[in-house]
């Protein structure tokens, strides 16, 4: 009874200290709360000030009633500041530092009406008064009360106005060219992945693997309301999928606090989880962690990511139990989105929104996701019917290829874990010319062939070796891949009927062109697979561009050096400065300089560089397509990502020029004022010693204008 009566006590002392803490910091609370009001009023209240004396308001107030209406609530709206202005000040005269005291009291005493503190009251009066700035300067707006005349300083607000959208369009430009950097990397790398349907990410959710795996969801740039747009209902079709939850019961939708409480996220995953009953909430950390790892679960964390120390806090509240389960995080830093789900990572582009706007998924690699192959395999671990869809012979032909003979057992075993591992194998093309029951003999025998010598198979009668043909695919983990061509559904209820039973055992691949069998065979559509999906990994990887558009049969033959010989280029690269390239369009200049280029990048331990000049020119396009062509294929990732967390590509390129010997190539200047600018930005003295610069142009004024001395200019002719 003692220990009861001491455990009580604590209990009710912690919870006093707790209140008494929070009545404290609340009342601090306030305070900065008042004073922060108070200094975006009177901001808002002085650029009104100037606006209205920039504007020309008393003039149009006289002539016009709307703006005359206007005005006045402004004059009301000051002196109704300035009153609550005098309140707050006699307030800090009259507060007690014992305030607190009676709002820990209030707290406690609940059912008693008690009058509002003084800072209750300002916090109260100053909230109104913001709403109504707000409003005054939004209705000046929405009218478009005060819009033109007014001399010089109106033309500098419009000015500011005009100067700040560009700014941001720009910004916005720079940011999309970025991203579209980055995507074309990881295509190249073969790390990106394009959606093929709105049910990918359910396909991210239900993948093979026991281990605890993070989703990161991550949108790019252009996608600044993509909390609003589609992440949320594209999470919530997936969250409340039927699939989802058949294979996932203990499902939380949370959205953690800040600063992070973990007994109050650990509490709520619990209650949230539907095999597990919660009876009450505790604060013992290390007991609530062991529950929640004994759920396999799926957890959305709805509120966006900011911090990689706010994920760390997640995490350790959610240690690997090894049952399957799945956290889907939402940031819009790509970083935090890379520190959720660890290397090597895939990236799959789960819906494009409009223009430039995608949503992106980023997670482990190689951990059973159903991608390519992947979706086959899972597939095929669920016993039953599965249908392959295909257009193209030669799409076809590559898939069944590596099932003929003995190379099944590793095509459909697949990288580890992906993989499915079968006892037998039987390959069957339904043929043309035939009826449905010899058909339907011929698959048996087949089937028969693999456990029984020929001579055995011809002592048997027809429905014998239809029976024992069922039973074989009762008995034994079978993969049958039969492809109908040319041929009815009649076909498949003939051997449904006659083959296959509930406890039939291994997979049914059925192969066809016809979108009307594909989705008779199989008891849901799902089960419907497009062969050029299960193939295109194997397609996907690309070739680095080289940046801007130049004609082709300038870069593809290569022409002539007047008055030098092959080593031109060569000779040129062991001077320090500028070398130029001159000709006519089409004449080959730039497969001239290229075929020589890269023969001495191979053996040179220079920074080679070549680079497409824009047009329109843009110094920070040309610097981001520079920098990705100074670093190798492996390192290209890294740049990229460092340009979308705010690295300046023309900086970083001027110092890389500053730094190292290189050979930096600009193809295809066409303008003088465009090198000014290039050679102001990046190759301003000092200049390392071996540094070379080659310019290549049409003009022989911009080949002059580039370069020190005539015998750095050089004419390329057919």
């Amino acid at each position: 009874m003692a220990e009861f009566a001491l455990g009580l006590t604590k209990t009710a002392v912690a919870g006093t200290v707790s209140r008494v803490k929070s009545a404290i910091e609340e009342e601090a609370d306030l305070r900065v709360r008042v004073q922060d009001d108070l200094v975006f009023i009177s901001g808002e209240l002085e650029m009104m000030q100037a606006f209205l004396s920039a504007s020309g308001a008393g003039e149009r107030a006289s002539k016009n009633q709307v703006v005359r209406t206007w005005v006045r609530q402004l004059r009301d709206l000051a002196f109704d500041v300035e009153d609550c202005v005098e309140f707050v000040v006699h307030l800090d005269n009259k507060t007690s530092r014992w305030d607190w005291v009676q709002r820990l009291t209030s707290s406690f005493l609940v059912c008693m009406s008690m009058p509002p503190l003084p800072l209750d009251a300002a916090v109260e009066k100053i909230k109104r008064l913001k709403a109504r700035v707000e409003d005054v300067s939004q209705r000046n707006i929405r009218y478009k009360l005060i819009t033109s005349g007014g001399g010089d300083d109106q033309q500098i607000l419009r000015q500011t106005s005009v100067s700040g959208a560009s700014s941001a369009a720009a910004a916005a430009a720079a940011a999309a060219a970025t991203f579209q950097a980055l995507r074309k990397v990881w295509k190249d790398m073969g790390k990106l992945h394009d959606a093929v349907s709105s049910s990918d990410l359910n396909k991210l959710i239900d993948c093979q693997g026991s281990e605890l795996q993070v989703i990161s969801l991550w949108g790019s740039p252009q996608a600044d309301a993509i909390g609003q747009l589609g992440w949320k209902a594209m999470v919530k079709q997936a969250y409340d999928d039927a699939s989802t939850c058949r294979e996932i019961k203990n499902r939380a939708w949370v959205k953690p606090t800040h600063p992070f409480n973990p007994v109050e996220f650990l509490n709520a995953l619990l209650c949230h989880f539907a095999s597990h009953l919660h009876r009450r909430q505790h604060d013992d950390v290390s007991e609530l962690v062991r529950q929640v790892s004994q759920h396999k679960y799926l957890i959305v964390l709805e509120q966006q990511l900011s911090s990689i120390a706010d994920w760390d806090a997640i995490r350790l509240c959610l240690p690997d139990g090894n049952n399957g389960s799945r956290i889907i995080v939402c940031t819009r830093h790509l970083g935090i989105a890379f520190a959720c789900s660890r290397e090597p990572y895939q990236v799959w582009e789960l819906r494009p929104f409009f223009r430039d706007q995608y949503l992106y998924a980023i997670f482990p690699k190689g951990r059973g996701h159903r991608i390519g192959m992947g979706e086959l395999y899972w597939q095929l671990r669920r016993p039953g019917v599965v249908s392959l869809l295909w257009n193209h012979h030669d799409d076809r032909n590559e898939f069944m290829q590596p099932l003929r003979g003995d190379g099944w057992r590793n095509y459909l075993r697949g990288p580890d874990p992906d993989g499915v591992e079968f006892e037998h194998c039987c390959l069957y093309d339904v043929p043309y010319r035939t009826t449905s029951i010899d058909m339907l003999i011929e698959l048996a025998d087949k089937l028969l062939r693999s456990c029984y010598p020929e001579e055995k198979l011809k002592t048997m009668s027809s429905q014998d070796r239809i029976a024992r043909s069922r039973m074989l695919l009762t008995e034994h983990n079978w993969f049958v891949c039969i492809s109908i061509i040319n041929r009815g559904s009649m076909d498949w209820d003939l051997i449904k009927r006659e083959l296959l039973h509930e406890s039939t055992r291994g997979s049914i691949l059925v192969v066809t062109k016809e979108q009307s069998v594909a989705n008779y065979c199989v008891d849901h559509e799902s089960r419907v697979l497009d062969v050029r999906d299960l193939l295109r990994d194997s397609h996907h990887r690309g070739h680095g561009d080289r940046g801007g558009e130049i004609e082709e049969e300038d870069k593809s033959k290569p022409g002539n050096f007047v008055g030098s010989s092959r080593c031109t280029f060569s000779l040129a690269l062991e001077n320090n400065g500028v070398v130029s390239f001159w000709g006519i369009a089409g004449v080959g200049k730039s497969a001239s300089v290229r075929e020589r280029y890269y023969e001495e990048k191979t053996h040179s331990r220079k920074k080679f560089g070549w680079v497409d000049v824009p047009h329109p020119f843009d110094m920070e396009d040309m610097c981001r397509r520079l920098l990705l062509d100074f670093y190798s294929d492996e390192a290209k990732e890294a740049v990229a990502i460092a340009m979308m967390e705010g690295q300046d590509p023309t900086q970083w390129c001027s110092k890389i020029l500053h730094e190292n010997k290189f050979v930096l190539v600009l193809d295809g200047l066409q303008s003088k004022h465009d090198w000014d600018l290039i050679k102001a930005a990046l190759l301003s003295e000092p200049i390392t010693p071996g540094g070379t610069t080659v310019v290549i142009t049409r003009e022989e004024s911009i080949a002059t204008h580039c370069t020190v001395g005539s015998r750095d200019i050089h004419n390329i002719k057919t």
